[in-house]
C-alpha cells in the first residue's frame, strides 16, 4: 500500500502519468492484482485540471504469469533435453539440457529443423511421428538415435507430445 501511495503522489507531484500494478485485498481475504493508470488532463493554463483514471483487474493474467514462469523454470532445470517446435518444424525451445546432451547452443538450434540431431536414415520416421502429434495424437516413450553436434551417436528415450493452446488447437510439439 505504501508504495502505490508513493508512486501516486509523486504522480501528482510531477504531474506524470503514472502505470502501477498492486495487490487489493478483496472482502472474501483473498488479493487480487489490478493495473492502475493515470493521466493528468492540463487545462489551456497548462495546470492539470483533472486526472483520467482507469483500474483495471488483471489477475487472471499475473497467475498465467506465474504459471508460465514455474513452467519455464522446470523447463530449464530439467536434467531432461526439452525441445519446442513449432508446426512448421522449426525448433523455437532448446533448453540447457538439450545445449549439454547434443553439443548446440540455444542460438545454434532455435529457428532451425530438428534434422540436425535426426540421422538420414530416421528422417521419415520422424517426419511420421511430427505430422501425428501435428494431428493430436501422443506417442508413447520410445528409444532412438540422434546425433551429436560432433557427429558421434546418442541414444535416447524420446516423448513426443503435441502442445495445445486454450482452445485445445495443437500450437507446437514438444520432445
Amino acid at each position: 500500500r505504501s508504495m502505490t501511495i508513493e508512486r501516486w503522489d509523486a504522480a501528482v507531484g510531477s504531474k506524470a502519468p503514472l502505470d502501477i500494478e498492486f495487490r487489493i485485498r478483496s472482502a472474501d481475504g483473498q488479493y487480487r492484482w489490478f493495473r492502475s493508470q493515470a493521466t493528468p488532463i492540463h487545462g489551456d493554463d497548462g495546470r492539470v485540471v483533472k486526472w483520467l483514471r482507469t483500474h483495471t483487474h488483471i489477475d487472471d493474467r499475473k497467475r498465467s504469469e506465474e504459471v508460465q514462469a514455474r513452467l519455464g523454470a522446470i523447463v530449464e532445470s530439467s536434467s531432461d533435453a526439452i525441445i519446442g517446435q513449432g508446426l512448421d518444424g522449426l525448433i523455437l525451445t532448446w533448453n540447457l539440457s538439450a545445449e549439454q546432451m547434443f553439443g548446440y547452443l540455444a542460438e545454434e538450434m532455435v529457428g532451425q529443423p530438428i534434422r540436425h540431431i535426426v540421422p538420414p536414415h530416421q528422417r521419415q520416421e520422424e517426419w511420421i511421428t511430427f505430422e501425428e502429434v501435428k494431428a493430436g495424437k501422443h506417442h508413447r516413450q520410445h528409444e532412438t538415435l540422434r546425433v551429436r553436434k560432433n557427429g558421434t551417436s546418442l541414444y535416447v528415450s524420446l516423448t513426443v507430445s503435441p502442445i495445445k493452446n486454450a482452445e485445445g488447437t495443437v500450437i507446437g510439439i514438444s520432445t
